[in-house]
């Protein structure tokens, strides 16, 4: 067992040379320490009404609304769209204004393809399901989904996360001929920057 005192008799002059230097730089920390918490103790109160007390928290930002989206029986829309958007978290309202199932599938489309390309492939998919034609599969071009499912007369919002490139919204609707739904129009382009 250690005796109170048996540190007491240690200091400079009766230790090694590096014992000496790790003393010295022990008290220069203790020095240190002791000083700023008394400072901090000494400091003056800060109250909520002082400017740097309290801090709003910041707020989450929600996604960027675009516009709405709305299927009727006879047409697809969009309106509120102006210019390209930012890239980031995005909505819009989705409306189905008709007696059945409707639906709006966003795709981003790879570069190498164009807008044009794909509303002739959803235009070709319209006309086959007219027929009563099998399914025709999405091109492996389009990636980034966003999509939203409505029953007739529902409205939701549409969300997702949209980066650099050219987007469309297919509109989805019941087609009787098939009894399902399938790609009806497309909206677009969209821009994103």
């Amino acid at each position: 067992m250690f005796a109170a005192d048996s540190f007491s008799s240690i200091s400079p002059r009766n230790c090694g040379p590096a014992i000496a230097r790790y003393l010295s730089c022990l008290a220069g920390v203790a020095l240190v320490v002791g000083a700023v918490a008394c400072s901090a103790k000494n400091a003056p109160q800060q109250t909520p009404s002082s400017p740097t007390a309290y801090m709003e928290p910041t707020a989450t930002v929600g996604p960027t609304h675009i516009g709405t989206v709305t299927q009727s029986p006879s047409e697809c829309t969009l309106d509120a769209v102006d210019g390209p958007i930012s890239t980031g978290r995005v909505s819009f309202n989705a409306v189905n204004d008709t007696a059945v199932f409707a639906g709006f599938d966003m795709w981003r489309i790879a570069e190498g393809h164009s807008y044009e390309e794909l509303a002739a492939a959803i235009q070709e998919a319209r006309r086959n399901a007219e027929a009563g034609g099998a399914v025709i599969s999405h091109p492996e071009y389009l990636s980034g989904l966003i999509q939203v499912q409505l029953q007739p007369g529902e409205s939701k919002v549409m969300a997702g996360r949209v980066q650099p490139g050219t987007y469309a919204i297919v509109c989805i609707r019941m087609f009787e001929q098939v009894g399902e739904p399938r790609p009806f129009s497309i909206l677009g382009p969209i821009e994103v920057r």
